[in-house]
């Protein structure tokens, strides 16, 4: 029986294996079946009880954010923010990243009876979608604390969504006292949408003087789609066998990942160039 665990692996799964939740994502070398896939398919090969899983549904999803933590939360809920000079509230301010007070959040939807494996090899198709929203630091300022006198309130906006089907094909094998394992997936677009980073901007400027009282600034937001698009990534994993009750893995997710948008695809067909903002795929404001 493994008693302690050990793995090294880094961000980017997607898939939400009820054990791996538990685990606080500590999975890399406790997966098994098609849970290995997004973890580590080099699982795969280990020996288990089960020789095929599958997954008939199901519905996972997640929020994580870039600045308030349980700890901070109890640090600030229920306090009087405004004590000792507002104290508590310069503090909470201080913490606000450059980026701004961001939400990341992913929703995975396996599609039905279309993920299993049996053995050694597994085959998963999923349903992504993927968000990266949040509001810029000077309008996190701007709600707390009011709007500054005489400072510029950045209002740069950055909102990223995607949807996307990955199909996987794993398998898995030994060699001597190891186990390698390999994911290949096709990313199989289906929409892109948010605001261009690098032509979007904003800001607010408020003067308050004897000679000036009045507020000014300008904002320019680019909001852009893509319909349809194609590419590949894929995972590599190693798992040693279990040495006195331990196991090491090692695993890298994702491994040259990227999609091309806008590609003759059935999605595009389908859509055509409409998406979710209409016709064309740009718009200003």
């Amino acid at each position: 029986m493994v008693i302690v665990l050990m793995t090294v692996s880094v961000s980017g799964q997607t898939r939400r294996d009820p054990r791996g939740m538990a685990l606080a994502g500590a999975y890399g070398v406790m997966a098994r079946g098609l849970f290995t896939v997004d973890y580590n398919p080099a699982n795969l090969a280990i020996p288990e009880r089960y020789k095929s899983y599958r997954v008939l549904g199901g519905l996972a999803t997640s929020f994580t954010n870039n600045m308030l933590s349980l700890r901070k939360y109890n640090d600030y809920n229920g306090k009087d923010m405004e004590a000792d000079d507002g104290l508590l509230k310069e503090q909470f301010l201080s913490e606000i990243p450059a980026k701004g007070w961001r939400i990341f959040t992913d929703l995975h939807l396996p599609l039905p009876y279309l993920n299993f494996s049996r053995y050694n090899k597994a085959f998963t198709s999923d349903m992504i979608l993927i968000g990266d929203v949040g509001l810029p630091r000077g309008l996190v300022r701007l709600i707390f604390d009011g709007n500054p006198i005489g400072k510029d309130m950045n209002l740069d906006f950055r909102e990223d969504f995607l949807i996307m089907n990955q199909w996987a094909y794993s398998f898995a094998f030994p060699i001597r006292k190891l186990f390698f394992g390999v994911s290949l997936k096709y990313l199989q677009g289906i929409s892109y949408f948010g605001l261009n980073p690098d032509s979007s901007y904003g800001y607010v400027r408020t003067n308050f003087t004897s000679g000036k009282n009045y507020m000014e600034g300008e904002g320019y937001y680019l909001f852009q789609q893509s319909v349809g698009g194609r590419g590949f990534a894929m995972d590599i994993g190693i798992t040693s066998q279990e040495i006195n009750g331990y196991r090491l893995g090692f695993s890298v997710t994702n491994l040259f990942g990227r999609i091309k948008w806008n590609e003759n695809t059935v999605v595009s067909r389908l859509l055509g160039n409409k998406g979710f903002i209409g016709d064309g795929g740009s718009y200003a404001y």
